[in-house]
C-alpha cells in the first residue's frame, strides 16, 4: 500500500512540475506498391511487395532544458519472400545494443513488424547538450555516400525505410560559438563492440570544416574530416577517412573511402548534384537482387566497386507537383541504376508519387542482369 502511494505521489509530481510542457505529435502513414522483373529471372517468381507503413514522432519538452523524442514505425508488408527478405533487413535494429523492433507476423510472404528508432533524453544549455539513448547522430557532409558517418551508415538507395534507423548512445555537444561544435560520442553494437569518437566542426572565411577521430567497431582506428565550401554560387562538399584494424593477429588491409560531389542551385529552384566515391576495399557481392547497391551496416562498406560515380536532380514544376531522379554507375561491376520520380501533392496533407529504377549490372565478367521496378506510392501526413 505504501508503495502504491510513493508511485501515485511521485506521478502526481511530475505532472505537476511538467503542467507547462510542450507536447508534439507528428507522423504519416504510407502506401508502397511495389512489381518488378528482371531479366534473365533466376526467382521464379513474380516481384511484387505491397508496403503499408504507420510512423508516430512524439516529441515531449518538458521544461527549457529537457526533451525526451520517442519514434516508432510499424511496417505491414505482403508480397513475394526475395524483396520481404530485403524489407526486414532495413526495417529492423538487428545492429543496435537494445532489441527495440519486434516481429508481430513473420511469414514466408507476409510479415509485421514494429520498431523503435528514437528513443532518447535531452539535456540542454545555450552552451551544452547531452543526449542519451537511440538516436541519429549525423555526421556526414556529402550528399549520398558518407565515410564520415561513422555512427549510422544507410544505402543511398533505400525503397522500404526513408528515415535512418539511429544508433544506441550517449552523445554530448560543445557550442564555443556561432560557428564552432565539438561533439563526443560513445555507441555499442548488438555484440557489445564500441565505437567512440570526438568531432570538431569549424569555419574559415568561407570554408565550413569537420575533424574526427577515435575507435570504431572496437578494433578499428579510424581518422577523417570534411569540408563544404562555395564557389561561384556552386556548393562543394567533400569528406574522408582511414580505418586502421590494430589487432596483431589481423590481416585485413586499411580502408581508405573518400567523396566529393558538387551541387547547384538554379534561379527557377533546380537542383543538379553529382558526387563520386573512392574505396581501395569494396564488398563482395552475396545477393543478385540489387546487389550493387551499398546496403552494408558498416561504414568501412559503402560499395561494391573501387570507383562510383552519381548525379541527382530536382525540379519543381510548381507547388504542386515535382520530378526528381537519380543515376547511378559502379565501375567494378558495370552496374548503372535510373530511378525518376513524379510527386503530385494531392490535397492537404496528402501526396502521391510514381517512381521507376531501372537497373543493368555484369557479375564477375559472366553474368549480367537487368531489371525493372515500378511504385506507386500514398503517403497521408500529419
Amino acid at each position: 500500500m505504501f508503495g502504491r502511494f510513493i508511485i501515485a505521489f511521485s506521478l502526481f509530481h511530475l505532472c505537476f512540475c511538467c503542467a507547462n510542457a510542450q507536447v508534439n505529435l507528428t507522423g504519416y502513414i504510407n502506401n508502397y506498391s511495389l512489381l518488378g522483373e528482371t531479366r534473365p529471372d533466376p526467382f521464379e517468381e513474380t516481384l511484387w511487395q505491397n508496403m503499408t507503413s504507420q510512423r508516430f514522432n512524439f516529441n515531449w519538452s518538458i521544461n527549457n532544458n529537457f526533451d525526451i523524442y520517442i519514434s516508432s514505425r510499424t511496417n505491414f508488408s505482403i508480397g513475394n519472400s526475395t524483396i520481404l527478405n530485403l524489407i526486414k533487413e532495413t526495417s529492423t535494429d538487428d545492429n543496435n545494443l537494445m532489441k527495440l523492433s519486434y516481429s508481430m507476423v513473420d511469414k514466408d510472404d507476409k510479415w509485421l513488424g514494429v520498431a523503435l528508432d528514437r528513443l532518447a533524453l535531452r539535456w540542454a544549455t545555450d552552451e551544452f547538450e547531452i543526449t542519451l539513448g537511440r538516436q541519429r547522430i549525423n555526421w556526414g557532409n556529402t550528399i549520398l555516400w558518407n565515410p564520415n558517418d561513422i555512427f549510422d551508415s544507410s544505402p543511398v538507395i533505400s525503397f522500404t525505410y526513408p528515415e535512418k534507423m539511429g544508433c544506441d548512445a550517449i552523445r554530448t555537444t560543445f557550442y564555443h560559438s556561432e560557428v564552432a561544435t565539438s561533439e563526443i560520442a560513445l555507441s555499442a553494437d548488438r555484440d557489445g563492440s564500441p565505437t567512440a569518437a570526438l568531432l570538431h566542426r569549424n569555419n574559415f572565411r568561407k570554408l565550413d570544416y569537420q575533424l574526427l577521430g577515435g575507435v570504431y567497431k572496437g578494433h578499428y582506428l579510424f581518422a577523417g574530416g570534411g569540408f563544404t565550401t562555395e564557389l561561384k554560387n556552386v556548393n562543394i562538399r567533400f569528406e574522408g577517412s582511414y580505418f586502421h584494424d590494430y589487432r596483431k593477429v589481423s590481416d585485413k588491409p586499411d580502408v581508405v573511402q573518400i567523396s566529393l560531389g558538387i551541387d547547384k542551385i538554379f534561379s527557377n529552384n533546380l537542383i543538379l548534384q553529382t558526387e563520386v566515391l573512392y574505396t581501395n576495399k569494396p564488398y563482395d557481392i552475396s545477393d543478385i537482387l540489387f546487389s550493387y547497391l551499398p546496403m552494408k551496416g558498416s561504414v568501412r562498406e559503402l560499395t561494391t566497386s573501387r570507383w562510383s560515380f552519381a548525379g541527382q536532380l530536382y525540379y519543381p514544376f510548381s507547388n504542386l507537383c515535382s520530378i526528381s531522379s537519380l543515376i547511378a554507375y559502379f565501375h567494378d561491376q558495370e552496374a548503372i541504376y535510373v530511378g525518376a520520380e513524379m510527386n503530385y501533392h494531392v490535397f492537404k496533407n496528402f501526396d502521391l508519387s510514381l517512381m521507376v529504377n531501372l537497373f543493368d549490372y555484369t557479375l564477375g565478367q559472366s553474368y549480367s542482369m537487368d531489371g525493372i521496378v515500378g511504385t506507386l506510392h500514398l503517403k497521408y501526413y500529419f
